[in-house]
C-alpha cells in the first residue's frame, strides 16, 4: 500500500495521511486545495526525513529542484519552517534538541506536490514509502 504524508502549512502545522497519491484537488476538513503547476509534475525536489540521535522522526528537509523554486517564495513564515539555504527548507513536526545528520540523509526522490488553498494556505504532499509503517501512522493521525 502506498503512503503519502500531507503537510498543511497553517499557523499550526497539520499532518494527514493518504493511501493514494493526491492530485488535482485535495479536500481536507472542509477545505479544497488546488494543485499548483510547478516544475516537473509530481517532483518538487528530494527530501530527507529528519531524525534525532534516538532515531525519532522530527521533521523533513526538502531540497527544491530549480524548476520548482517559485514554491520557496510562496512559503508562509511559520515557526516550524526553517530556510536552510535559498533552495532548501525544513519543516519540523515537533521541537528537537539535536538532529542526527547521518541518520537523516535519506535523499528520497518520491513524488512530491504542492497545493494552494484558502488564505494562500500551502499543502505539501510527500511520498512516505521511506518511513516505517508505525512512523507513518504516528504522523498521519487526521
Amino acid at each position: 500500500m502506498k503512503r503519502f504524508l500531507l503537510l498543511v502549512l497553517e499557523s499550526e502545522l497539520k499532518l494527514a495521511g493518504r493511501s493514494e497519491e493526491p492530485t488535482g484537488v485535495v479536500a481536507l476538513k472542509g477545505n479544497e486545495y488546488e494543485e499548483m503547476t510547478l516544475g516537473r509534475k509530481g517532483f518538487l525536489g528530494f527530501y530527507d526525513w529528519l531524525r534525532e540521535p534516538s532515531g525519532a522522526l522530527v521533521g523533513i528537509r526538502l531540497s527544491i529542484d530549480t524548476s520548482s523554486k517559485a514554491l520557496i517564495e510562496m512559503l508562509p513564515s511559520r515557526s516550524y519552517i526553517t530556510r536552510n539555504s535559498p533552495e532548501v527548507f525544513s519543516v519540523m513536526f515537533r521541537t528537537a534538541d539535536q538532529i542526527d545528520e547521518e541518520a537523516s540523509m535519506d535523499q528520497d526522490f518520491g513524488h512530491t506536490r504542492a497545493f494552494k488553498g484558502p488564505g494562500r494556505t500551502i499543502v505539501l504532499t510527500i511520498d512516505a514509502e521511506g518511513l516505517e509503517p508505525d512512523e507513518f501512522e504516528a504522523l498521519s493521525n487526521d
